[in-house]
């Protein structure tokens, strides 16, 4: 079965987000095997995650 990971967070997120989003991203891959990621699509922190 795939793994998928959904990205929910504030719209008004701080770009200073990005590099610990980044971090979590690649534990996600490592740790548990993810392959597919979804974002909402609206919002500055979906933005980042896409």
């Amino acid at each position: 079965m795939q793994q998928t990971c959904f990205f929910v967070g504030n719209s008004d997120a701080p770009q200073e987000l990005r590099e610990e989003l980044s971090k979590a991203v690649e534990e996600v891959i490592d740790r548990y095997q993810v392959e597919l990621f979804v974002t909402g699509g609206r919002g500055h922190f979906d933005r980042m995650a896409a």
